[in-house]
């Protein structure tokens, strides 16, 4: 699968998915899943849907509130950096 096919392949899950369901993306340790999340599917996602996405590791969360607490936080951390770049610059 190319990535081209992978974007849509997303792209239709998030469209058409009934199940309301995550996508895991797994692979080797160094196979580029980052990589491919930040500077392909990511920027596919917000240009075609003008979505906003937020991306967190697992890796080392252990139940569901430490995922949500996860997810609010770097939600935060978007929008405050946002904000940040809206400010007019003081000479």
């Amino acid at each position: 699968m190319t990535i081209e096919e992978l974007n849509e392949f997303v792209l239709h899950y998030i469209e058409k998915d009934k199940t309301q369901s995550a996508i895991m993306l797994s692979a080797p340790w160094g196979t580029g899943k980052s990589y491919y999340i930040n500077n392909s599917l990511i920027p596919f996602l917000e240009q075609k849907e003008s979505r906003k996405c937020i991306v967190v590791s697992l890796y080392g969360l252990k139940d569901i509130k430490e995922i949500s607490k996860s997810i609010f936080l770097e939600s935060k951390v978007k929008l405050l950096n946002k904000k940040m770049l809206e400010l007019p610059l003081e000479n």
